[in-house]
C-alpha cells in the first residue's frame, strides 16, 4: 500500500467518492458544516487502485483529522 499526499488529478475522484459513499461532500464538525471536498489530505493506493481516503483540517497551530474513508 502507498499513501501520498493528494494530487492535482485526485479531487474530482475525492468528490465524486464523497458524494458516492455520503451522498453529499460536507460533514458536520463541532456543529459547523464543512465543505470536505475542499480540504487537504492523503489518498491510499493499492495496485494503482485508490482504496483510502483521508482528509484534515489546519487552522493555526492545530491540525484536526476530519475524516477517513475506506473504498475497497
Amino acid at each position: 500500500m502507498l499513501v501520498r499526499p493528494l494530487g492535482d488529478d485526485d479531487w474530482s475522484w475525492k468528490n465524486e467518492s464523497l458524494r458516492r459513499v455520503w451522498r453529499s461532500s460536507s460533514v458536520a464538525r463541532r456543529g459547523e458544516l464543512v465543505e470536505a471536498a475542499e480540504l487537504a489530505g492523503f489518498v491510499a493506493v493499492v495496485d494503482d487502485q485508490r482504496v483510502g481516503l483521508l482528509s484534515y483540517d489546519r487552522r493555526g497551530d492545530e491540525m484536526e483529522l476530519v475524516f477517513e474513508l475506506a473504498l475497497r
